[in-house]
């Protein structure tokens, strides 16, 4: 499976109390139609961190995965830059090891 996991550390939101589970997932998959479909989300570690989980569709994504990150990195909402807070942890695409890009 394709998936990336966000991970939004919510010490380092400008506004730890928005909420952002369900809109960032809508927000990508306006601008990637029928490639994305929504993993659900769950809380790590004692913090806790804010796990959201996004499966990708597609056989083979690496032609839009830099774009996708890109638009993960340039995501905002509410007047608030989450850049500092998201992590993004990438699983198997195109059956490469994980790896992650922070902000």
């Amino acid at each position: 499976m394709n998936q990336l996991i966000v991970s939004v550390d919510p010490s380092r939101k400008e506004n730890p109390d928005l909420d952002i589970r369900y809109d960032l997932f809508d927000f990508l998959d306006e601008l990637f139609p029928d490639m994305l479909k929504d993993g659900g989300y769950d809380y790590a570690g004692t913090q806790p961190l804010l796990l959201i989980f996004i499966e990708i569709r597609r056989e083979s994504p690496r032609p839009q995965l830099d774009s996708l990150l890109e638009a993960i990195k340039s995501y905002q909402r509410y007047g608030t830059d989450f850049k500092n807070a998201i992590k993004i942890f990438i699983d198997s695409v195109d059956n490469n090891p994980v790896y992650s890009y922070s902000d």
